[in-house]
């Protein structure tokens, strides 16, 4: 058996958090009072699980109007053509599809060291994505600003096009990084099924 003098800190990578977490969880085996607080530690709160939960509210009100309502939204409110309302949706479809990858990938590296250590890089993604979605989601059911009543049909075309293009971007900014979040809050394989529930 390993002792516990093997395992300091400066033996594994560099003070990172979690090294230390697991020397003073060994550290406390060794004193044996490990019961209570592995117990502690292997399970999720209500606030954590709560808090992962709410995270992805917004994103599935967003969606949940998106899908049922924006087509019959811009075809009888902003007075777009099907075919324009067809074009707008390929724009939405494109942007989440071009984007999703470089957001996956870039959930994965971290933006800047400073961000990384004070926020966390998957959740500055979050922040991104809400941001994004909360800029332009009143403007998308509100209407074209630029537009008077004898614009080309183009013009609110393009207007609600481009909105809908950063809508369609923030929201994968949103769903990709809380979804890579489910790993690294849960602690054992059922607070991945817990977690993915509540979500």
């Amino acid at each position: 058996m390993l002792s516990v003098k093997f395992f300091s800190p400066v033996n594994f990578c560099g003070l990172c958090v979690h090294c230390i977490q697991v020397f003073k969880m060994l550290r406390c085996c060794k004193n044996g009072d490990s019961k209570p607080e592995l117990k502690k530690k292997n399970r999720l709160s209500v606030k954590q699980k709560f808090s992962y939960g709410v995270g992805h509210v917004f994103n599935d009100l967003c969606m949940s109007a998106w899908f049922s309502y924006v087509l019959i939204y811009f075809q009888k409110v902003a007075r777009l053509s099907p075919t324009g309302t067809g074009y707008i949706f390929l724009v939405s479809q494109a942007a989440d599809a071009i984007s999703t990858p470089f957001i996956g990938y870039g959930c994965d590296r971290t933006i800047s060291k400073f961000v990384a250590r004070k926020y966390g890089n998957r959740k500055i993604w979050h922040l991104f994505g809400t941001l994004c979605i909360s800029l332009v989601w009143p403007f998308i059911f509100s209407p074209c600003l630029v537009c008077t009543h004898d614009s080309a049909d183009w013009v609110p075309l393009l207007y609600y096009g481009l909105l809908v293009g950063v809508f369609s971007v923030g929201w994968p900014m949103v769903e990709i990084s809380h979804l890579s979040l489910m790993p690294i809050v849960a602690r054992k394989s059922s607070d991945v099924m817990h977690l993915s529930a509540i979500r």
